[in-house]
């Protein structure tokens, strides 16, 4: 297995990137294995850790929900991955538009409204959000282009932050 930039080397400061639940659990289960890719998994504890990497707490539980090994890792960081959001005073218009996001799109496919916070923490803190979602009608993609906010893969966003691996 190669190396990676590990938590010594330095972390390039950039804006935050927001996860949704299926880039968690897909991204730790499918595309990048623990077992199988543990340097990526390092280096998204290292931007977890530096702030650059956060997820709202409805998504938070949607992936703590699972019986899995994402479960512990996401659970190990969790005041991690909330403080940027906690910090950043902006609670309230979140949840201000919420409710507004939903009259206006409908159902975007969660039972607990977690894509409605998840687009909603995004355009509070303009920043991009990560998601395997495909772009069809009333998913993650279609309404963050309706909305303005910025959506990417997990791909791209190794590519932003300029992920090297030997």
């Amino acid at each position: 297995m190669g190396k990676v930039v590990t938590a010594s080397s330095p972390v390039n400061v950039a804006p935050l990137f927001l996860f949704d639940a299926n880039a968690w659990i897909t991204g730790y289960s499918e595309l990048y294995p623990q077992v199988v890719f543990p340097n990526v998994w390092r280096r998204m504890s290292d931007e977890v850790e530096a702030g650059v990497i956060a997820s709202p707490e409805e998504i938070i539980n949607e992936v703590t929900a699972q019986d899995d090994e994402i479960n512990a890792w996401v659970s190990e960081r969790k005041e991690k991955l909330l403080a940027p959001l906690s910090a950043s005073g902006k609670a309230q218009e979140v949840f201000d538009a919420v409710q507004e996001l939903q009259d206006k799109h409908g159902d975007i496919g969660t039972r607990t409204g977690a894509d409605y916070f998840l687009i909603c923490w995004g355009k509070a803190m303009e920043c991009p959000i990560i998601t395997l979602e495909k772009n069809e009608k009333n998913k993650i993609p279609v309404v963050c282009r309706k909305e303005d906010v910025e959506c990417i893969s997990f791909g791209e966003l190794m590519r932003r932050r300029k992920w090297r691996f030997e």
